[in-house]
């Protein structure tokens, strides 16, 4: 049985990329579905950025930064989300820690107490980010440091549902 994954946008300043979506997304009213083959891409596109070093204002696989890492993933499906994680945090729907899903946005203030650091939500309270120290690496929000500094939750795709 395929899943498929009913995706409602929740914000306006997005751009598609294409008009037309390859056929594992389609288009009907605001709604977006995604296949199982397109959540497996994107979990593709996130592993090869794995290891990619840190850099700051980076956006490649030579070196990126936090934010960088995130509209690349966002990219790769045709959806064009702001470039600093500031302006990452300005766009979708606030989402409790406790209802975190697949590639939403998590915010943290890693210095000072405003935003300066954006992950991805994978699941089970993991989390994937390009890291100061270790460049893109899969982190636990459950882990002190992130505990401490998590500030809030974005999603972009506002509603899951399998059938």
């Amino acid at each position: 049985m395929s899943i498929k994954v009913l995706i409602i946008f929740c914000f306006f300043n997005f751009f598609l990329l294409n008009e037309t979506l390859p056929d594992e997304f389609f288009i009907d009213g605001d709604v977006i579905y995604i296949s199982d083959s397109a959540q497996k891409y994107v979990m593709d596109v996130i592993n090869s950025y794995m290891n990619t070093p840190y850099r700051y204002g980076g956006t490649t696989k030579s070196g990126i930064d936090c934010s960088g890492f995130v509209k690349a993933v966002y990219y790769s499906v045709g959806i064009n989300i702001p470039r600093t994680s500031m302006k990452q945090s300005k766009i979708g729907c606030n989402v409790k820690r406790n209802k975190l899903q697949f590639i939403d946005l998590i915010f943290f203030a890693t210095r000072g107490n405003r935003v300066n650091h954006v992950g991805l939500y994978i699941q089970d309270g993991i989390f994937v980010h390009s890291a100061r120290k270790v460049g893109v690496t899969f982190d636990s929000l459950h882990k002190k440091y992130y505990k401490k500094r998590y500030l809030f939750s974005k999603r972009i795709f506002i509603n899951w549902k399998h059938g």
